[in-house]
């Protein structure tokens, strides 16, 4: 069994961080500290020719005669791209790395779908083989699961450049790919 029934339960409590805040287009739960709206109250900072009025403290201005902007956190969505390896050197081991992999890509789509991100996830050996489009919520991880237990090793190498070029040209969102693989390339990463 590709995922015990325990499965989901273990992953409850633990989410992504990733070293750089990114701008996302829907609000979810990674903070970001920016002028103007926003959800909490974070700081002031002196204002700058050319900044938006409509930020201005002007409760400050009135008592002390400083032009001081208000910031915001405002929590921001992240895109999280999942290539998963199936080439044939993930075949080995005992679990099968591949086994391995997939267990691993469906616990961070997990995660990522549980704080509000979104998830798309691929396959890839000397190419991207198949992929599953953008999902968001919490309940779409049955549709990856699904998607992750469907996939099977070919028979060919790992191409990993080929498969990162292609990702990009796929999807016009920034954010975070995480690729889970032996690395295992015979003409190496150096290209």
């Amino acid at each position: 069994m590709l995922f015990p029934p325990d499965f989901l339960k273990r992953l409850e409590h633990l989410s992504l961080t990733s070293r750089r805040m990114f701008r996302g287009s829907l609000l979810a739960q990674r903070r970001t500290s920016q002028a103007g709206s926003g959800i909490e109250f974070s700081e002031h900072r002196e204002y700058s020719r050319g900044d938006d009025l409509r930020y201005l403290d002007w409760n400050i201005y009135a008592r002390h005669g400083d032009l001081l902007l208000k910031r915001f956190e405002e929590e921001q969505d992240l895109y999280v791209q999942i290539l998963v390896d199936c080439s044939a050197s993930m075949g080995f081991g005992s679990p099968r790395k591949f086994d391995l992999a997939r267990q691993a890509a469906a616990a961070i789509a997990y995660i990522a779908l549980a704080d509000l991100d979104s998830v798309a996830v691929a396959s890839f050996a000397d190419s991207v083989i198949s992929q599953l489009p953008v999902t968001r919520g919490k309940p779409q991880i049955i549709q990856i699961m699904q998607f992750l237990e469907s996939l099977t090793l070919i028979e060919k190498s790992t191409h990993i450049a080929n498969a990162a070029q292609a990702i990009p040209s796929q999807s016009r969102h920034t954010g975070l790919v995480i690729v889970i693989s032996d690395l295992f390339d015979e003409n190496g990463f150096e290209r």
